[in-house]
């Protein structure tokens, strides 16, 4: 059994649940709790290293077991051990750190999202558990946006990065993105375009969604952008990203299953 603070994979977890460089250079993220560690191993993530509770091990043995049987050093810890490690306030008896695994792009994306300077980590997460729901072939984050593999845009997004190919790239790359794969950009804009109920998304898009500070980008916009507008009779001048992002993408579910 762990019972120092100082110990070595101790200081690690708490490392990499604070720093994206070290998730980033390491390829690696850390998983809590029981449902999200279930999403990534049935995605057949490959866990490293963990801890758990042996107070609370009747309800996780089986896990445990699982994750030992996947490649997994699992060792004992108190409670308070792992409260210490945990980002969250009322950690399950598990934590464990898994490699980060990149699906494969799409050939022939039709559907894409693309999320621009979404900075909260509840948001991101929200909108791509939505967009995993949607059916979306790609999600394409612009460089200022939260970590998809942050602590808690994982636990937000409830397994969604585990269902998604998640690019990073700027914005120009983005355009060139869409420009090889013949996608038709729409900007979602609170400030003017067509409306979302009467623009036609039956062929290959990307859809863009700003943060709500400060809507989307000004370097999205070209002669062949189009600007959308989800229409809001109660007078708001704006959504919260994550509900906008609802909206239009479950508009062009509707559109293509009509």
């Amino acid at each position: 059994m762990i019972t120092s603070r100082k110990n070595a994979k101790i200081q690690e977890i708490r490392n990499l649940l604070a720093k994206k460089s070290l998730r980033d250079e390491n390829g690696l993220c850390v998983l809590e709790g029981t449902r999200l560690l279930a999403e990534g191993m049935q995605a057949a993530w490959q866990p490293r290293f963990g801890f758990y509770c042996a107070s609370q091990l009747e309800r996780i043995n089986e896990m445990v077991q699982q994750l030992i049987e996947m490649g997994a050093d699992m060792e004992e810890v108190p409670l308070d051990l792992l409260s210490y490690v945990a980002d969250t306030t009322n950690p399950q008896g598990l934590i464990v750190v898994f490699e980060q695994h990149s699906l494969p792009l799409p050939a022939h994306p039709d559907f894409v999202l693309v999320l621009d300077a979404i900075r909260d980590p509840g948001n991101l997460g929200t909108t791509l558990r939505t967009a995993a729901a949607a059916g979306v072939n790609l999600v394409i984050l612009t460089e200022d946006c939260a970590d998809p593999f942050s602590p808690k845009v994982l636990r937000s997004g409830m397994g969604a990065q585990f269902h998604l190919p998640i690019l990073s790239q700027s914005i120009p790359d983005i355009q060139a993105y869409c420009l090889t794969h013949k996608l038709q950009i729409y900007v979602a804009d609170s400030n003017g375009g067509e409306s979302c109920w009467q623009q036609n998304y039956q062929s290959p898009l990307a859809m863009v969604i700003g943060n709500e500070a400060n809507g989307p980008s000004a370097a999205f916009q070209s002669p062949q952008t189009q600007n959308t507008l989800i229409p809001m009779p109660g007078g708001f001048e704006s959504l919260n990203a994550a509900v906008a992002a609802g909206v239009l993408l479950f508009e062009v579910v509707r559109q293509r299953q009509t």
